[in-house]
C-alpha cells in the first residue's frame, strides 16, 4: 500500500510539472538604462510570426499589445504602431512621434499546436530591442522564449506565454 501511495504522489507531481509553462529571458544587451515615466515610448509592430510554411496572422499585433500593456503599467506616454514597420521606418515613426525610445520587437518563432492532442507544446521566441531613435543605438535587448506545458486542456496559445517575461523585462527598465 505504501508503494501505491508513493506511485500516486509521483504521478500527481509529473502531471503538475507537465501543466507548467516555462519562460526564458536571455539578455543580449544590458546597459542598465532606466526610463522615466516622462519618457515617451513608441512601440513598433513586428511582422507576423510563422512556423515552417504556416503564418500566424495577428501575432505581430498580439506581441505589440503585450508590450503596450507592460509599458502602460509604468507610464501613459506610450504610442504603438498598428502596422508592420521595418526597423528604419520604425525609427522614423518614433522620431515623428517625438519618442525618447523605440521598442522594436521581432518574432523569431511562433508555433501554435494542439498540445492537448499532440503533446507538442506551443512555442514562442521574440527579440525585443529598446532603441534610442536619435542615435539609432540599441540600449537594451532581450530574447524572450516561452514553451507551454503539455497538459494545457486547449487553453494555451503562444501569445499567452508573452505577458509575464515581457512585464519582467519592462519592470527592469523603470
Amino acid at each position: 500500500m505504501r508503494y501505491l501511495n508513493y506511485l500516486l504522489y509521483l504521478l500527481i507531481l509529473c502531471f503538475l510539472t507537465a501543466c507548467a509553462d516555462s519562460n526564458v529571458t536571455q539578455n543580449i544587451t544590458q546597459t542598465g538604462t532606466k526610463l522615466s515615466v516622462d519618457n515617451k515610448v513608441y512601440i513598433s509592430m513586428s511582422m507576423d510570426g510563422k512556423y515552417g510554411n504556416k503564418f500566424y496572422e495577428g501575432s505581430g499585433s498580439m506581441t505589440t499589445d503585450a508590450l503596450r500593456s507592460a509599458f502602460l503599467t509604468h507610464t501613459d506616454n506610450v504610442e504603438a504602431s498598428s502596422v508592420f514597420e521595418t526597423r528604419q521606418k520604425a525609427i522614423l515613426s518614433a522620431l515623428n512621434h517625438d519618442a525618447d525610445f523605440l521598442v522594436y520587437p521581432v518574432i523569431l518563432h511562433w508555433e501554435d499546436r494542439a498540445t492537448e492532442w499532440s503533446s507538442i507544446p506551443d512555442k514562442v521566441e521574440v527579440k525585443v530591442s529598446l532603441i534610442e531613435p536619435h542615435s539609432q543605438q540599441v540600449v537594451e535587448a532581450i530574447i524572450v522564449s516561452g514553451r507551454s506545458g503539455l497538459a494545457t486542456f486547449g487553453g494555451d496559445h503562444p501569445q499567452d506565454l508573452l505577458p509575464e517575461p515581457i512585464s519582467d523585462f519592462v519592470n527592469t527598465l523603470y
